[in-house]
C-alpha cells in the first residue's frame, strides 16, 4: 500500500510542475520562424540550432529592457514602410511600448523552471547540432576555413531561443540568430496570442 502511495504522490508532484510550464509557446515562435522567415533570408547559408531555451531574464528590468526590443524595432519597420510609400501599422508603438512594461510591473513571470532540462524539436530547414558544437565553435581553430568560405557561399548562423515572456494576452518569444565566428546578427520578435497562434513579428539586424 505505501508503495503504490509513493508512486501516485510521483505522478501527482510530476504533473504539477509540468504544468507550471508549457514549452508549445517556444516551440510555436521556432516553427514558424522555420516555416514563414527563414527562407527569405537569402544571404544565410544555413541555421542551426540545438534545441535549448534560453533563460535569458532573470529579474523584472532585465525582462523589461528585452521587452523593449519590440517596439524599437516595430516603429523601424514603420519607417521603412513610409520610406518605400507602404501605410504604416497605425500603432503608436512607443505607448504600446508602455502599456507592455506596466504589464510586466504588475505580473509575476516564471522564475522556477530549469530550462536546462528543456529541448524543443528542431523544425524542418534548420540543422540540429549538438549543444557543444552549437555554442562551443566560435573558438575552434579548423573554423579558419569558414571564416574564409561563409561570405562566398553564405553565411552559418546559429539560433539562440529566449524563453517566453507572458503579458495579459500575449507571449512575447526572442530569438537571435548570430553568425558564426563574426560579428554580425538578426533578432526576431514574434508575438502570440494566448492559444499560441502568431499574431505578428518583426525582424531587425545588429552589429556587434
Amino acid at each position: 500500500m505505501k508503495k503504490i502511495l509513493s508512486i501516485l504522490f510521483c505522478i501527482i508532484t510530476t504533473n504539477s510542475y509540468s504544468q507550471g510550464f508549457d514549452q508549445n509557446i517556444e516551440q510555436r515562435a521556432i516553427n514558424f520562424l522555420a516555416d514563414s522567415i527563414l527562407k527569405s533570408e537569402k544571404h544565410v547559408r544555413i541555421f542551426r540550432f540545438d534545441g535549448r531555451i534560453d533563460k535569458g531574464y532573470f529579474d523584472t528590468e532585465s525582462t523589461i529592457i528585452s521587452m523593449w526590443g519590440l517596439p524599437f524595432c516595430k516603429q523601424s519597420e514603420d519607417r521603412q514602410r513610409e520610406e518605400a510609400g507602404l501605410t504604416r501599422s497605425g500603432i503608436d508603438w512607443n505607448k504600446e511600448g508602455v502599456k507592455l512594461e506596466k504589464q510586466l510591473r504588475s505580473l509575476s513571470q516564471d522564475s522556477t523552471t530549469n530550462y536546462e532540462e528543456v529541448r524543443l524539436e528542431v523544425p524542418k530547414g534548420i540543422k540540429k547540432v549538438s549543444a557543444f558544437k552549437n555554442r562551443k565553435d566560435k573558438v575552434h581553430p579548423k573554423n579558419r576555413w569558414n571564416r574564409w568560405r561563409n561570405p562566398v557561399f553564405g553565411l552559418a548562423h546559429d539560433l539562440y531561443v529566449f524563453s517566453a515572456i507572458e503579458f495579459e494576452d500575449i507571449f512575447l518569444v526572442t530569438i537571435n540568430s548570430n553568425e558564426v565566428n563574426g560579428s554580425t546578427g538578426i533578432i526576431y520578435h514574434i508575438i502570440l496570442n494566448k492559444n499560441g497562434d502568431v499574431k505578428d513579428w518583426c525582424r531587425t539586424t545588429y552589429i556587434s
